[in-house]
This record gives structure tokens, sequence and C-alpha cells, in this order.
């Protein structure tokens, strides 16, 4: 994987070798709680996760610890941030999620805090680029061992990898009804998604040929 600073959705093969893992448990709206997956393959069936009325997300953190390709290939896509600044090439975002009011039991769990708890809700912060085209493959991985990774489209699908075939992924969260409080910066360098009162994330699960999920 690149070196540099940075996490990405964690996939059920678990993450590449000295990345960290981190959990992150949204407590979503207590109330005709609408959490839907609107794909016509589960969301779970690819990545490290689970969600009913709440929603529990996996990441995996690089901690500085990529060992292959030098740096991040132009295209159109999106990592989540986890230091001051983005690698080079990418343009920095974040989303606020606002979760449940009553008896809040969103927290972080894991080795490193991808997605920050805030008083209320949770932070994302995203690293996107636009620089080249989604249809041309790009070289992001160039250990064959991993079997599978994830990416968050920037357009309207997803990057194009060398070597993987990919599935768009989608993910909706009922976040708090009463006096909500979402919002997001940088709007035109966040992830694909739908951002209002509730929210839509996509996802981009990437597999070698003939791979199978745990």
């Amino acid at each position: 994987m690149p070196q540099g600073d940075y996490a990405l959705p964690m996939t059920r093969h678990g993450c590449p070798d000295g990345f960290k893992d981190s959990i992150f448990y949204f407590d979503d709206e207590d109330s005709n709680n609408q959490n839907t997956q609107y794909t016509s393959s589960n969301f779970f069936d690819y990545m490290a996760g689970a969600q009913g009325r709440n929603t529990a997300l996996f990441f995996c953190d690089s901690d500085n610890s990529g060992s292959g390709v030098s740096s991040w290939p132009s295209g159109e896509y999106c990592i989540t941030k986890t230091s001051s600044t983005c690698p080079s090439g990418f343009q920095t975002s974040y989303l606020y999620m606002d979760d449940e009011d009553d008896s809040r039991e969103s927290a972080s769990y894991g080795e490193t805090n991808v997605v920050v708890s805030g008083s209320k809700g949770g932070i994302y912060q995203f690293c996107c680029r636009s620089d080249g085209s989604r249809y041309t493959p790009v070289t992001i991985v160039d250990d064959k061992s991993i079997q599978s990774f994830a990416l968050y489209p920037k357009g309207a699908s997803c990057q194009a990898v060398k070597d993987y075939t990919y599935k768009l992924l989608t993910l909706y969260h009922d976040n708090e009804d009463d006096c909500n409080e979402n919002s997001v910066h940088n709007q035109g360098y966040l992830p694909k998604g739908v951002y209002d009162r509730n929210t839509m994330i996509y996802v981009c699960v990437y597999y070698r040929s003939g791979v199978t999920f745990p």
C-alpha cells in the first residue's frame, strides 16, 4: 500500500501488515430508525463491521507504515485523513454526523481513532483528489498478498485499479432527528454521497480475481 499517513475502510479480509485497526460505533437515531443498506449485495458481506439500529465501522490506519507504492497516483478517489495534512495531490474535507442525543453511546475503539467523537456526533476527515480519469487503471497495491482493500469514490463510479475488480457499496445512516447539526466542510472535495439530515456513504471495495470474502 502507498506510503504516508492515512486510513482506509476495512474489508472482511482485515488490514494489511503493519496497519492498525480502528473502530467507530455510531449511536444512530433511536426513533423510527431507518438505517438501510442500499445495495443489491449487503455492505457487510464485503466490509468489516455491522449495522442494526446503530452502526459499527472498521478502518485500517496506515500509521505511516505503507511500504509499497511510494505515492498515491492521480485519479478520482478519496481516502480517510488521519494527520494534520493530506498526502500530496489530495484536498481536505470533513463530514460531521450528528448522532443520537438521548443516552448517547457513540465511541471509538481499537488501536487508533480514525473517526473522532465530538460532543454530539462523529467527525470524518477525508483526503480527495480529482486530477485524473477514474476510468484509467492506476497502481495502488503492489503486494499480491493483499486480497482486498477499499477506497471512497470521488466521482459517480469507482476509480479503476490495476489487478483488481471493484464493487460500489452504499451505507445509510439515520442521523439525529431533533435539532440536527449535520455539517460538511469543503463539500466539493467530499467523497460521493448524500449529506443532509441523514447521511449516505459510498465505498468502493476492490478484490482480486477468484477471491471470496469470509
